[in-house]
């Protein structure tokens, strides 16, 4: 019973990586409050960032994500003896927000673990087709599709006093369709709504808990944010500069927020650097590999219309002198649509194959907090009335996706 409730441990981590309701923006900064340094002052802020006095206590990880993914792909080849064509598309909408809590105390038995899921929201189709011929084959004509819907809301997994507690609400389905007339093959169509089950016995050892302060002491122990000594090679010189750009701290009060923000013109000046080097690279380029790059080039550049990516840390400290890590957060979103691969624009004598494909992001990132706010848990008598139960009635439905649990 104790390996079920470790793997629903790791499967709501998945959900999570891949968090009580978050924020899809990290908080506004004021730009008057914005430092004017050098990027060796910069440099030596980063240094002094102290990662031994992190506290295990209150550990909090919120994040977030909503993308929209789609793509389209179609090969055709024909010869005298052979014909083949495939064909496939696919769509991928993910919109999630969740939670994870940990307090380890001085023993198992005074350590809370918390995984929380306000919304996990997950559908995906992909359908495909196959059809060839050849000289005294019979014709082939393949197709399938699959469809996947998942939806979680309220959930969580606590462990607390050794015992896990857990709570889900939500469904899934999963329909696959095969042959050319697309028959339903296997369906799994499942909804639970607000099951509440613990653990009948203790799951969380005291192996297990000395097994997590022995990891996170080795982590913090290895944790080398900087070399020492700032690269001073020549050249580095026109990196740093780029970095300089990029780099921030901001002060309020003894609170110091180093934040690393990449936008759309940055990563429009990093395309055309890359696909300068790559020609480089090339000896003796033709006039047709040269265009092919351009081509390539102005498809990528064009399909990218937005972009930003936002990374903070925050310290606290004096102005001179080491500084606590308190918080570590990132933001990423953009759109990178209309993007058009055609092989036969590149190569003629390739194999015909056009790839088309874009994704959204509207949302993605997290916020840990290393002294984050303890989520609201059931009370005592509630989670006394939670029914005890040797296997998850949940596990159920994940058995025949995941084997290893019996």
């Amino acid at each position: 019973m104790k390996k079920i409730y470790i793997v629903l441990v790791l499967l709501f981590g998945l959900i999570l990586v891949g968090c009580t309701p978050t924020s899809s923006e990290l908080p506004p900064l004021n730009e008057s409050d914005a430092l004017d340094l050098t990027m060796e002052e910069k440099y030596e802020m980063m240094q002094q960032i102290n990662f031994d006095d992190v506290e295990e206590s209150g550990f909090r990880l919120d994040q977030f994500m909503k993308l929209d993914f789609a793509y389209e792909s179609e090969s055709d080849f024909t010869s005298e003896m052979y014909s083949m064509n495939q064909t496939s598309n696919g769509l991928l909408n993910v919109d999630y927000d969740a939670s994870f809590y940990a307090n380890l105390g001085a023993s198992a038995n005074d350590t809370v673990l918390y995984a929380g899921i306000n919304k996990a929201i997950i559908n995906a189709t992909m359908e495909s087709n196959l059809s060839q011929t050849g000289s005294g084959e019979d014709p082939l004509d393949q197709s399938s599709k699959d469809n996947y819907a998942l939806n979680i809301t309220d959930s969580f997994l606590l462990l607390m006093d050794k015992i896990a507690y857990l709570k889900t609400n939500g469904s899934l389905l999963i329909e696959n369709y095969v042959d050319d007339e697309l028959m339903l093959e296997t369906k799994v169509d499942e909804s639970f709504t607000n099951i509440k089950e613990k653990s009948m016995m203790p799951v969380f050892t005291d192996e297990a808990y000395l097994e997590i302060k022995n990891q996170i002491a080795e982590m913090k122990s290895s944790v080398e944010l900087l070399p020492e000594d700032m690269p001073t090679d020549a050249e580095l010189d026109e990196l740093m500069e780029e970095l300089d750009a990029m780099v921030t701290v901001y002060q309020t009060g003894d609170v110091y927020t180093l934040r690393i923000l990449v936008n759309k013109v940055m990563i429009d000046t990093l395309i055309d650097q890359t696909f300068e080097m790559i020609m480089l690279q090339i000896e003796a380029a033709t006039a047709d590999q040269i265009n092919s790059m351009t081509t390539l080039k102005a498809l990528i550049k064009n399909a990218l219309k937005s972009f930003e990516f936002d990374f903070r840390i925050e310290v606290k400290g004096p102005e001179d002198g080491v500084k606590n890590l308190s918080k570590i957060s990132l933001s990423v979103n953009g759109e990178f649509t209309g993007f058009t691969f055609d092989m036969a624009e590149f190569d003629e004598q390739a194999m015909p194959l056009r790839i088309d494909f874009g994704v959204t992001v509207e949302k993605f990132g997290f916020i840990l907090d290393f002294n984050g706010a303890e989520p609201e848990f059931p009370t005592e008598a509630e989670l006394a009335a939670y029914e005890a139960v040797e296997t998850p009635s949940i596990v159920e439905l994940l058995e025949p996706e995941i084997p290893m649990i019996a």
